[in-house]
């Protein structure tokens, strides 16, 4: 629903779409503080019920390290207030905790195809991706397929995902999960849908539309010429899901992709099972885990049958749902960037004022500047400088206003 409301708003003449003016922001290298101040404008000047001014918004403050500020504007969409979800108590009580990449990778040994979900505008969902592009390579999957994938040509070992590369992949811990599947030997491949369906087209068959498209694309780029290839595919919400909720429902990316290839498909959900801006946003059976016992690590639950528990909307749909911690700040950023590799460092400079917000890029020295930056982080007025996290290597930090002009570059060693 999420994708589909920012269609139609592209869709619709005479309106502006608030995920343009994102998406616009990555036209070059400091401009996403200049795009957060226009969707802030933009976004105060829209109706209340506007959500995907909202989700744009959101979306935009998780490409700049405002995790929750991302949360806490998406929270408040209609799209993510849904009543508390009914579910037998026993059933998940009965469960046993696993570790939730373990079972995931366990799952992929069996397969050929993984389908991975994710909120576009909560970073913590992508590093579990990220550590199964790392595990499942030794497996033999050799293609990375990704909905946000514009143009994959551009990525090399030398030159990294580039801005104009993709439009989520512009945040830095997907640029992560990019950087490393090529330097894995992943082939990167597109597939999202390249054309506009027919004018007049209604609003779910739109939605229709953009599903075949999707497999149409998958098969002919990787099935057709490897029959035998294993393939992790990068998704948004509901395009894994490999069952329908009912007859009537129609058929996601997956499960059309399922259809087509037989067995051998696995499909993992990332989206449900994590924290909110507020505990009462949260799904019920999230919370209700979490008071049984604090999530530490992502988990799975899984019966006695070997099965595993699956709720929220994904419930009846995919093979694994993966349960999140909630997030802990270490020197004022997610402890989960930690997870990833990356390692605290203070910045070198401080802001021309105290007055205005100024954006940090971090690039790799090896990289041009129109790489994807390894972080991004605000300065804000009045507060302690932020930390930048890193991976080992040699970079360019940059500082920029909100007008996207650069006001000065250091290189610094981690």
């Amino acid at each position: 629903m999420l994708l589909l409301a920012a269609i139609v708003a592209q869709a619709n003449p005479g309106h502006a779409s608030p995920y343009e003016t994102l998406f616009d922001g990555l036209k070059g290298p400091g401009q996403m503080l200049r795009t957060v101040v226009q969707l802030e404008k933009e976004f105060a000047e829209r109706p209340k019920e506007d959500d995907v001014s909202r989700q744009a918004l959101a979306v935009a403050y998780s490409f700049i390290g405002e995790e929750s500020r991302a949360l806490k504007v998406f929270d408040q969409t209609s799209y993510k207030a849904p009543p508390p979800q009914v579910f037998d108590v026993r059933d998940l009580a009965a469960c046993r905790r696993v570790d939730a990449l373990a079972a995931a990778v366990q799952l992929a040994s069996k397969s050929r195809v993984v389908v991975i979900n994710e909120a576009h505008h909560v970073p913590q969902v992508r590093t579990f991706t990220l550590e199964m592009v790392r595990r499942l390579r030794k497996l033999g999957y050799a293609y990375y397929a990704a909905e946000t994938f514009t143009k994959p040509s551009e990525f090399s070992v030398r030159r990294g995902p580039l801005l104009s590369s993709g439009n989520y992949t512009a945040e830095p811990v997907f640029g992560q999960i990019v950087r490393e599947a090529v330097k894995k030997g992943y082939t990167l491949v597109p597939y999202e849908a390249e054309n506009r369906p027919p004018a007049g087209t209604p609003g779910k068959g739109m939605m229709a539309w953009r599903e075949k498209e999707e497999t149409a694309n998958l098969l002919a780029r990787i099935f057709s010429r490897d029959p035998k290839a294993k393939v992790i595919i990068h998704c948004g919400y509901s395009h894994a899901y490999k069952w329908p909720a009912d007859p009537d429902n129609m058929d996601w990316m997956a499960a059309r992709l399922k259809k087509a290839l037989g067995n051998g498909l696995i499909s993992i959900d990332l989206t449900d099972m994590r924290e909110a801006s507020e505990p009462d946003r949260e799904n019920s059976a999230y919370r209700f885990a979490q008071k049984r016992k604090p999530i530490q690590n992502p988990i799975a639950l899984r019966r006695k049958d070997g099965s595993y528990w699956v709720g929220g909307e994904a419930t009846g749909k995919v093979d694994l749902q993966v349960f999140f911690p909630r997030t802990k700040l270490v020197h004022g950023r997610p402890d989960w960037l930690g997870r990833t590799g990356r390692k605290t460092v203070r910045l070198l400079f401080k802001a021309p004022d105290t007055i205005r917000r100024f954006l940090v890029e971090a690039i790799p020295q090896c990289e041009p500047s129109e790489a994807v930056p390894m972080d991004r982080v605000l300065i804000w007025p009045g507060k302690p400088l932020p930390v930048l996290n890193l991976p080992s290597g040699a970079y360019t930090v940059s500082l920029f206003d909100e007008s996207g002009r650069k006001l000065l570059s250091r290189p610094l060693k981690v």
